[in-house]
């Protein structure tokens, strides 16, 4: 009887433990429009929101040409987020708060890089809209859930009936 009642501790334990251990998932997807119509792209960073200034192009999990006044401008070779821009002009114009994300394409042999400024607060999750063309950038959480209530609970009542078990054995 022993045996199975260390087993079913053990089983619970991962079941809570593993559970929790996940890391941070955040999926961004941008849709162009207006100027930059047909620039799409879907980007996983599997580490948690991109860290500003970092190029992370190589996490693209999906991507079209960058488009700008239906000009293709060829693949991107770059996107990084600088963060919070909340005092530049088109933001302070708009009375919102706002982050930049650029793109950066080829032109002329040399990395160009094309701000982005999105209506909204940096390093969170939902849909935002650029200030200046109306583009949108859709941040989503992909993370495993955390353990429920109902699911910590059920583990307090096995682990505690296998106590009681123990206990009486």
């Amino acid at each position: 009887m022993r045996r199975p009642l260390t087993c079913l501790t053990f089983l619970c334990f991962l079941l809570v433990a593993g559970t929790a251990a996940q890391a941070d998932t955040i999926v961004y997807t941008f849709a162009g429009v207006s100027g930059e119509a047909g620039t799409d792209w879907t980007l996983t960073d599997p580490s948690g929101y991109i860290p500003d200034g970092t190029n992370v192009v190589s996490l693209l999990t999906a991507s079209t040409d960058f488009f700008s006044q239906g000009t293709d401008y060829g693949p991107l070779i770059g996107i990084n987020d600088q963060g919070e821009h909340s005092g530049d002009t088109p933001c302070l114009n708009a009375g919102t708060p706002c982050f930049e994300i650029n793109m950066v394409i080829s032109l002329d042999g040399g990395p160009f890089q094309v701000p982005f400024l999105f209506a909204g607060i940096d390093g969170t999750t939902g849909t935002f809209t650029d200030l200046e063309e109306g583009s949108t950038l859709t941040i989503t959480d992909a993370s495993a859930p955390e353990p429920g209530s109902t699911t910590l609970m059920l583990s307090g009542v096995i682990l505690g009936s296998v106590l009681v078990i123990r206990k009486r054995s």
